[in-house]
C-alpha cells in the first residue's frame, strides 16, 4: 500500500479513538455533573429492573420507582417492590435500597450483585394466606444487608418489627443448583406464607410480653431445610396468673417441608418469675425442655422440663438452689421431681400438681432446718427451739382443691435438739395429718439416760388434741414445754438419784384453751425423793380436768415405812405460778425425822418435840391455800390422826405409846383424844395451840394420868430426872401407883408461865420413901413408938399453877392411923418450897369414940404444936422448922 493510503488509515483510526475518548469524557462529564448537581446519576429504571430480575430465581421480579448511581459507586433504589408470579400484590416493599454491583460478562447479564442494603421495608402477607382474609403486614421497618456468595445468599444484619415484637438476626441461605434441580419459587413461597400464617395464629403466645425481641440465626442446608437458632427476650411478662422480669427463651429449630422441629433443648431464663395466686416466686430461674418434648410444645401442651433457680419461695417456705423436673404429660396434672438446698441442708422431692384444680401430691426426703421456714405467727407461742444439726425428714403431702392440706405423713430424726434450756441427744418421730386430724404416732426422745415416747393427735377443724406420753425421765425437766399443772404436780419431787422408773400419761384438750380438758397417767420409780424424803419404791396415778389435777393412789415405800393416799391440786388460769390450793389425803408410816418434812412449818415444829426409833403411823387430811389469793385467807386446814404403839419421847419425857388427833386451822391447832402411856399408866389429854402471829404461841390443855408407877413417873420427868436418880437407886421401896390430872394454859415455849390447876393421888404402902418427907420419916423413926406404927400408904393433893408457882391448897398423906397435911407452894424455876406440914399421928385411927382414938388424943393433945412444921429449901436441901420449940422435943438431925 502507498504511504498516502497508510496515512489516511492512521488518521481515521486516530479520529475514531479520539471520538471514543471524547464520548467517554462527555459521559464522565455528564456523570460528574449529575453527581455534582443531584448527588447521584439517574439510571434507566426498566433496564436495571430487568438486569436485577435476571439474577433472581425464576418467578421473582423486582421493581423500583428509580435507580440512581451514587458517588460511592452503589446504586440507590427508591420504592422497591418485590413480586411473585401468581400473586398480584407485591409481597415486599421498601422505601430505600442500596445495591453494589460488579461487572460480569455472561450470556444473559452484565452485572453481578455484590451487596444489597435495604431499609424501612415491609413484608406483606397476601390475603389468600392471611388468617383475617385481608392483605396484612408480617414485618415492618425491615432493615437488612444482603451479600450474595457462591451458591448462597447471606443476610448478616437483619432488623424488623411486627407490632411490638422486634426481630434481630442473620440469614445464610444456600441456593440450589439450577442445572440439576430448579428452584421452585412459588412452591417455597407457598410454604413460607403458610408457615407465616401459622406463626401469626400462635402470636397470642407472646401476649403479656413487654416489647419482646427475637434474635435469630438462620442457615439453610443442602436439602433446603432451615436451621434456626433463636432467642426470645423481654424485659417483663404480665399474664393472668404469672409475672416475670428479664426473661429469655433459647431454641435451635429446623424447618423441613413445613415441619418445624427442634435440634436442641429449649432453655428459658428469667431474673424473676412470680405466680401470686399460687404464692410462688422464683429468682434467677432457668428451665430446660428436652428436644423430645417439642411435639408436645407445638400442640400447646406443657412439655417435660427441668427447672433450676437460685431461690424459690412457695407460700411461706423458701428454698435455695432448687432443681425441679416437671412432667405435665397428663396436663393439667403436672408431675415434678428435683433437689433443693437451703435451710441449712438439702432435700430430694417428687410429686404432682394440678394448677387448675390446685391440688397436689408431694414426697420429699432430705435434711433441712424446717423450723426456720415456719412463719413467725405459728412459732411466737412455741418455746424456743434450736437445732444444731439439720434433721432428716421423709415427708408425704396431699393437697385438696385450693391447695388445702388434706393428708400428710412425716418421718424425721434429728440429733442435738434444744427446746428452751432442755437438750436432747436423739429425737425420732412419725406424724400424720389426715382429714383435718393431726396425729403424732411416735415421738421418741433420748436425753442421757432419760427417754420419752410421745404421741399426739390434733383435729384442725375443732383444734381438739390428744397427747400420750410414756417414758423414764425427770418430770420437772420438761416444765418449760408442758402445761403449768405438770410442774405443780412434780414440784416437790426429787429425781436426781432415781434408779429406774416408767411414766405413762394421756392428755386431752383444745389448743384454744388455757388448760387441758382431761389428763390421766401413771408413774413408778425407784430411789426418788419427795420433800426430802427418800423413797425406795413408789408409784402414783395422775388425773385431772382443766386447772384441776390430782395425784391419787400414791403408794411409796421407804424401808419398812410407807406413804400412800391422794393429793389434789386446783389452779386458776392467771399469772400466779403454782396451784391455788393443795388438798392432802395421806396415810404414812415413816420415821418422825422424815414425816415432819412432809408437813408445813407448824406441824413440823410439833413433830420435832417427839423422838422415837419406831415408825409412827399418821393419817393426814387437809387443804393448803396459796397466799397469793387473799380471798382464801384463813381457809387452810390440816387434820392428822397419829398412832405410835411403841415407846416415844416427848421433849425428853419417855412415853410407852402415843395416839392423838390433830386438827390444824388458821392460827389454831387442836390436839384431841390424846392417849399415851407413861410409867406404866395411861393418860388422856386434849390441847389447843394458838398462833396469832403477833406474840408467842399459846396453849391450853388438860391431862389425866391413871395407874402410873409412882417412882418411875416422877423420876422420868425431865426436870426431876437427875434429882431423883440417886434416891431411886438407893431405895428398895415398893413402887406405888400415881394418878395425876392437870388443866393449864400459857406460852408453849415457856411452861413456867402457865396457869392452871390439877390434882395428884399416890397409893403406896411405903410412902415414907418419898424424899419430900425424908427427914420427917427419920424423925418418926426416932420416936419411942417406931415408924411402923404410923405407916403411910396414900397421898392426895390438889394444886393451882400460876406463873411458875405451884400452890397446894390441899396435900394429905394418909395411912391407916396417921394423916399428914402439907399445904403450901413450890416455885418451879428453882424448886424452892414454902409449906406448912402438920402430922396427925392418930388422925385416921378408928372412930372418934374408940379406945385407940382416945389413946391417941391422950398422947398428942399435950403437945399440939410438936408435930407442926415449916418446910422451906428445896426437895434436895430441905429446911424444917418446928412451929413449937424443936430444941426441947426434937433430937438433932
Amino acid at each position: 500500500m502507498s504511504s498516502r493510503g497508510k496515512s489516511r488509515a492512521a488518521t481515521i483510526l486516530e479520529l475514531f479513538l479520539d471520538g471514543i475518548l471524547l464520548l467517554c469524557f462527555i459521559a464522565q462529564a455528564f456523570v460528574l455533573g449529575c453527581l455534582w448537581a443531584y448527588g447521584h446519576l439517574p439510571l434507566p429504571t426498566e433496564w436495571f429492573s430487568q438486569r436485577i430480575t435476571q439474577q433472581l430465581p425464576d418467578g421473582v421480579s423486582i421493581r423500583a420507582d428509580s435507580y440512581a448511581l451514587t458517588h460511592d459507586g452503589s446504586i440507590q433504589l427508591e420504592n422497591v417492590r418485590l413480586n411473585l408470579d401468581g400473586i398480584q400484590q407485591a409481597v415486599f416493599e421498601a422505601d430505600y435500597a442500596h445495591a453494589e454491583f460488579g461487572v460480569a460478562f455472561g450470556e444473559d447479564h452484565y452485572f453481578q450483585l455484590k451487596e444489597f442494603v435495604l431499609s424501612d421495608g415491609q413484608l406483606l402477607l397476601p390475603a389468600v394466606y392471611s388468617p383475617s382474609g385481608k392483605n396484612s403486614t408480617i414485618l415492618e421497618q425491615i432493615a437488612l444487608r444482603l451479600i450474595p456468595v457462591d451458591g448462597a445468599i447471606t443476610v448478616d444484619s437483619f432488623a424488623a418489627r411486627h407490632e411490638d415484637i422486634r426481630l434481630r438476626g442473620s440469614i445464610h441461605w444456600s441456593l440450589p443448583d439450577r442445572s440439576t434441580k430448579p428452584f421452585k419459587v412459588r412452591q417455597k413461597a407457598d410454604q413460607f406464607y403458610k408457615l407465616a400464617a401459622r406463626v401469626l395464629r400462635e402470636k397470642t403466645r407472646f401476649e403479656g410480653l413487654t416489647q419482646p425481641t427475637i434474635f435469630f440465626q438462620v442457615n439453610s442446608s443442602g436439602d433446603q431445610s432451615l436451621n434456626v437458632f433463636s432467642r426470645v427476650s423481654s424485659r417483663a411478662y404480665q399474664g393472668k396468673r404469672l409475672e416475670a422480669k428479664n426473661l429469655a427463651l433459647d431454641a435451635t429449630l429446623s424447618l423441613t417441608d413445613q415441619t418445624l422441629a427442634t435440634k436442641s433443648s429449649i432453655l428459658l431464663e428469667a431474673d424473676s418469675i412470680e405466680a401470686p395466686d399460687y404464692k410462688v416466686k422464683a429468682s434467677y430461674l432457668s428451665a430446660k425442655v428436652k428436644r423430645e418434648e417439642w411435639e408436645a410444645l407445638l400442640k400447646g401442651e406443657w412439655p417435660d422440663m427441668e427447672v433450676v433457680a437460685e431461690r424459690l419461695d412457695f407460700e411461706d417456705i423458701s428454698l435455695e438452689s432448687p432443681r425441679i423436673k416437671l412432667s405435665p404429660q397428663t396436663f393439667p396434672e403436672i408431675a415434678f421431681s428435683g433437689l433443693t438446698s437451703g435451710l441449712r441442708g438439702a432435700v430430694k422431692f417428687s410429686g404432682s400438681a394440678n394448677p387448675q384444680t390446685r391440688t397436689a401430691n408431694i414426697q420429699a426426703a432430705g435434711s433441712l432446718d424446717i423450723l426456720s421456714a415456719i412463719p413467725e405467727k405459728y412459732t411466737e407461742h412455741l418455746p424456743a427451739i434450736a437445732i444444731n444439726q439439720a434433721p432428716y425428714y421423709n415427708l408425704n403431702l396431699k393437697f385438696d382443691q385450693g391447695f388445702v392440706l388434706r393428708n400428710a405423713e412425716l418421718r424425721a430424726r434429728m440429733d442435738a435438739l434444744k427446746i428452751e434450756d432442755l437438750s436432747f441427744d436423739h429425737v425420732r418421730f412419725r406424724s400424720r395429718f389426715r382429714d383435718g386430724k393431726y396425729t403424732l404416732d411416735k415421738l421418741y426422745l433420748r436425753r442421757d439416760w432419760q427417754w420419752l415416747d410421745l404421741g399426739f393427735q390434733l383435729d384442725s377443724s375443732s383444734n381438739d388434741y390428744a397427747l400420750t406420753l410414756k417414758g423414764f425421765a425427770k418430770p420437772y425437766d420438761y416444765n418449760p414445754i408442758l402445761p403449768r399443772w405438770w410442774g405443780s404436780i412434780f414440784e416437790e419431787f426429787d429425781f436426781e438419784q432415781v434408779e429406774s422408773g416408767l411414766g405413762d400419761f394421756v392428755i386431752y384438750g383444745n389448743t384454744g384453751g388455757e388448760a387441758a380438758d382431761f389428763y390421766f397417767g401413771h408413774a413408778a420409780a425407784r430411789n426418788i425423793g419427795y420433800k426430802g424424803v427418800r423413797v425406795d419404791k413408789g408409784e402414783l396415778f395422775v388425773r385431772g380436768r382443766g386447772p384441776y389435777a390430782e395425784v391419787y393412789r400414791l403408794n411409796a415405800r421407804s424401808g419398812e415405812g410407807f406413804a400412800r393416799g391422794n393429793i389434789q391440786f386446783a389452779s386458776r388460769l392467771d399469772e400466779v405460778r403454782g396451784p391455788m390450793s393443795v388438798r392432802l389425803d395421806l396415810d404414812t408410816k415413816l420415821p418422825l425425822s422424815e414425816a415432819k418434812k412432809l408437813f408445813n412449818e407448824n406441824i413440823a415444829s410439833i413433830l420435832s418435840d417427839f423422838e422415837t426409833d419406831a415408825l409412827p403411823r399418821t393419817i393426814l387430811k387437809g387443804a393448803i391455800f396459796n397466799k397469793a389469793y387473799p380471798e382464801f385467807a384463813g381457809r387452810s386446814y390440816i387434820d392428822i390422826t397419829a398412832s405410835c404403839p411403841f415407846p416415844v419421847a416427848y421433849k425428853g419425857i419417855p412415853l410407852d405409846y402415843l395416839n392423838f388427833d390433830l386438827i390444824g386451822r388458821e392460827k389454831m391447832t387442836y390436839l384431841r383424844d390424846i392417849r399415851l402411856g407413861y410409867a406404866g399408866g395411861e393418860a388422856r389429854a386434849d390441847a389447843d395451840i394458838m398462833t396469832s402471829g403477833e406474840g408467842p404461841a399459846q396453849t391450853r390443855f388438860q391431862l389425866a394420868l391413871k395407874g402410873a408407877k409412882q417412882h418411875q413417873a416422877i423420876s422420868q420427868l425431865t426436870t426431876l430426872r437427875q434429882k431423883e436418880k440417886k434416891q431411886t437407886q438407893d431405895d428398895n421401896t415398893e413402887d406405888g401407883q400415881l394418878d395425876f390430872s392437870l388443866h393449864a394454859q400459857g406460852p408453849v415455849e415457856d411452861p413456867l408461865k402457865m396457869q392452871g390447876f390439877g390434882s395428884m393421888q399416890i397409893e403406896n404402902d411405903t410412902l415414907y420413901a418419898i424424899q419430900l418427907f425424908g427427914p420427917l420419916s427419920r424423925l418418926l423413926q426416932n420416936t419411942r413408938l417406931g415408924f411402923t406404927s404410923f405407916a403411910l400408904n396414900e397421898m392426895e393433893a390438889s394444886f393451882a399453877l400460876n406463873q411458875g408457882t405451884v400452890r397446894f391448897q390441899q396435900l394429905e398423906i394418909n395411912g391407916p392411923r396417921t394423916r399428914i397435911e402439907a399445904p403450901g407452894m413450890m416455885q418451879l424455876d428453882d424448886f424452892s418450897l414454902a409449906m406448912r406440914v402438920s402430922v396427925y399421928l392418930f388422925g385416921n385411927a378408928g372412930n372418934p369414940d374408940s379406945r385407940i382414938r382416945r389413946f391417941g388424943d391422950l398422947i398428942t393433945k399435950p403437945i399440939p404444936n410438936l408435930l407442926e412444921f415449916e418446910l422451906t429449901g428445896t426437895p434436895e436441901q430441905q429446911n424444917w422448922r418446928s412451929l413449937y420449940d424443936p430444941r426441947k422435943f426434937i433430937p438433932q438431925f
